[in-house]
């Protein structure tokens, strides 16, 4: 439906638009936001008209930024772009036209024209340092960024939590940039307060604004995907100590394996020992049963002497096969010893009676 546009409203405007501060002041882009957001229908018109019919090319930007900030209040991306396409470049030496490329990209959403919408507002806040409006659409596309699962430099998180700060402290009344505080809290994981934020948002929204209804929509937004980020921040959580439990169990049980498995091994070698000591020993026994038979007692006893310390380094030899021997090295060794001093005390008996 047409707006009719009468004289004096442009008038009214226009005065309005020569009397407010320096662009590159904060208060510029208030009073106009505040001017704009609770005028009546027919506000777009008016500062369309003016940018196209006014002469003085500050009273031109003027109404050029009154018309970007109405179109992206009201969501309307589409022509917000095709006017700053249209009209930007005749305004490049504003210090504002960084901050208004910085926010068409941001409003695009995609990867790359955030990255870029980052990389916008950081020569804004170089050009206007100090703007509070400047600092804050940077961290707004910074967090937007994070949300969106794009990769961004650890510095400008850390630069973005640190404005936002700055930029409460210096105009805590604004509703939007307690929104910003809160999705800012719910990337750095600190969902409580993140919510506690959103709400006070939500709380502090000006009611009797043109597009009340469209900002609450966006807090209320915010408030639910936080709410289910931090759903998925717990589920996540449970997975991974799930997995760290599984783990766990995993290793006690691969250890209780392994013992089982030395354990059965330890059990097999002393089976064998067993096993090869009576062998030994029913050998020992029946040999020397038949020396007695054959031999006079003192060649006998010289011949068991031999078989006996024999016998002990074949079991020696056979320890040394079947078992670690670092557990029982000494003991193999006295028996070693042993073994060898009965062959000798053998050998020197039978020397002596010979």
């Amino acid at each position: 439906m047409a707006v009719s546009i009468s004289a004096s409203d442009i008038a009214e405007l226009v005065d309005f638009l020569k009397k407010l501060p320096d662009t590159t002041e904060r208060a510029f882009e208030e009073r106009i936001g505040k001017k704009i957001s609770q005028s009546g229908p027919g506000i777009k018109e008016q500062l369309q008209y003016i940018l196209n019919h006014e002469n003085d090319p500050e009273i031109r930007f003027r109404a050029f930024f009154g018309l970007t900030f109405y179109l992206r209040r009201q969501n309307n991306f589409s022509e917000f772009k095709r006017t700053v396409d249209q009209y930007l470049d005749e305004f490049t030496h504003f210090k504002l036209h960084l901050h208004i490329l910085a926010l068409l990209h941001k409003s695009m959403g995609d990867e790359n024209s955030l990255k870029q919408a980052i990389e916008y507002s950081r020569q804004a806040i170089e050009a206007l340092p100090d703007h509070i409006g400047v600092l804050h659409c940077f961290c707004d596309c910074v967090v937007t960024a994070q949300e969106e699962g794009i990769e961004i430099n650890e510095q400008y998180i850390r630069e973005a939590s640190r404005f936002i700060d700055k930029i409460l402290a210096k105009s805590p009344d604004y509703a939007k940039f307690y929104c910003t505080k809160g999705r800012i809290c719910a990337q750095n994981g600190n969902f409580s307060d993140a919510k506690k934020y959103i709400m006070k948002a939500i709380d502090m929204e000006n009611d009797q604004t043109n597009d009340y209804s469209i900002r609450i929509s966006d807090y209320k937004n915010y408030l639910a995907q936080i709410k289910s980020f931090e759903l998925f921040k717990k589920v996540e959580e449970g997975i991974k100590k799930t997995e760290e439990t599984l783990k766990a169990a995993q290793h006690k049980i691969e250890d209780q394996a392994e013992q089982t498995t030395q354990k059965l091994e330890d059990l097999k070698t002393q089976n064998l020992q067993i096993l090869g000591f009576f062998t030994a020993l029913i050998s020992f026994i029946l040999t020397s049963i038949n020396i007695l038979g054959n031999h006079s007692f003192a060649e006998a006893a010289q011949l068991i002497l031999i078989l006996n310390g024999s016998m002990i380094l074949a079991y020696v030899a056979f320890s040394i096969l079947f078992i670690h021997i670092e557990k029982i090295l000494k003991k193999l060794i006295v028996a070693s010893i042993f073994g060898l001093a009965m062959i000798a005390a053998g050998l020197i008996s039978h020397m002596t009676l010979s």
